[in-house]
């Protein structure tokens, strides 16, 4: 599979791997054209825009836009050894996407790491504790549930992905050496009230 734009194609490819054989995908086809159209032509939906409302479906389209368009094509000049242009991609995307109209989610963690690999340590460490927080207010308002709510919920995924983001920020803050590990006693604390093993 090979992306163009937001399209995956299958084409007649020789299957890629890495060094242990583990099989890796072919990553976007034509970078360049992908970061013309991405730098000059693209348009936003309003997301650009301070205040614009996105309802629950129009924001999870938009953050597709992040972790679907502006991560790979980041990952993409990165592997090329361009850091420069990875950056003017990051760049782009912190300031057509504003996190007040699409708050980080936990999908968001991967669009973190290329903030990291292009050496954007602010701008990632501050998405990890957006994601932190939400995460936390999640898992916060599960603590106060009565047993038998608390069950109910957590049939739905909330708490599950709560607890998933948690884990990979604190991976992903543990492998760069951040700071962004501020919350772990607040954490610890939530997880041993849900009774989850760390």
């Amino acid at each position: 599979m090979v992306q163009t734009g937001m399209a995956s194609q299958l084409l007649p490819l020789a299957p890629r791997v890495d060094s242990t054989g583990r099989a890796i995908d072919y990553g976007i086809g034509n970078l360049d054209r992908m970061y013309e159209t991405v730098m000059t032509k693209f348009r936003w939906c309003g997301a650009d825009r301070p205040g614009t409302y996105f309802d629950e479906n129009a924001r999870g389209i938009v953050s597709t836009l992040r972790n679907q368009i502006f991560t790979p094509l980041a990952n993409g000049y990165l592997e090329r050894g361009d850091k420069q242009k990875a950056q003017a991609i990051l760049k782009k995307c912190l300031s057509v996407i504003l996190e007040e109209n699409v708050p980080y989610e936990t999908s968001a963690l991967y669009f973190a790491d290329a903030l990291y690999r292009a050496d954007m340590r602010a701008e990632a460490d501050h998405v990890l504790q957006a994601i932190a927080r939400r995460a936390l207010s999640t898992l916060t308002w599960a603590v106060q549930l009565p047993a038998e709510k608390l069950e109910e919920v957590s049939r739905h995924g909330e708490l599950q992905e709560a607890y998933t983001a948690i884990s990979l920020r604190s991976d992903f803050a543990k492998d760069y050496t951040r700071s962004a590990l501020r919350y772990e006693q607040e954490i610890a604390a939530l997880l041993r009230r849900l009774g989850v093993a760390q």
